[in-house]
């Protein structure tokens, strides 16, 4: 079975959206194409103000196209064998406090599976797009295009992250914040 991962936080303590933060020299980099980023990055920093105060879970909600994760997140994911994530050093600065936080990552997921059952799926197509897919009401994967890959990007809408069920496992034995974990089968944006 798999599932997908998204944000959330039953703690009302928990930071609102981080904006994207600039990435000097390369400001149209996008960490959901599911491809490696060869080049080291700068330190990306995310400033958290004075409307995005509270408690940072290990999951970060950003305005970046790619997960922000803690150090506990990237060990629980490295333990559960996740090895096709490139992690770029991310620094956490409380523009409030001066506080940082410098055990964050943005994880590059890199693999884009197109496993979406296009005929068993509920779908909203994109106006004028072809084959492009605005919203998903019920998902169904096609297993068969997997293959072993324990955590991926979907190709049809890659801002929906797919782990398989030991790393959901994992997650849930770590107690890893910030996260939910949905079903696939019948999982709707």
């Amino acid at each position: 079975m798999h599932y997908v991962l998204s944000f959330r936080s039953h703690d009302r303590s928990c930071i609102p959206m981080l904006p994207r933060p600039e990435i000097p020299g390369h400001p149209a980099l996008r960490f959901n194409a599911g491809a490696r980023i060869d080049e080291r990055l700068p330190v990306v920093e995310l400033r958290q103000g004075a409307d995005h105060q509270g408690s940072i879970p290990d999951y970060v909600p950003t305005a970046l196209a790619g997960m922000v994760v803690s150090s506990r997140f990237r060990h629980t994911l490295e333990a559960a064998g996740v090895d096709n994530i490139d992690y770029h050093d991310a620094r956490i600065l409380n523009t409030v406090t001066g506080a940082a936080l410098d055990n964050y990552y943005v994880a590059n997921i890199v693999g884009r599976v197109a496993c979406l059952d296009r005929e068993n799926s509920v779908v909203e197509p994109a106006p004028g797009i072809p084959d492009a897919i605005l919203e998903i009401y019920e998902m169904v994967l096609d297993y068969n295009r997997i293959g072993d890959l324990r955590m991926f990007r979907l190709h049809e809408l890659p801002f929906i992250v797919i782990v398989d069920q030991g790393v959901k496992e994992a997650i849930e034995r770590a107690q890893i914040t910030g996260v939910r974990l949905s079903p696939a089968d019948g999982y709707s944006t």
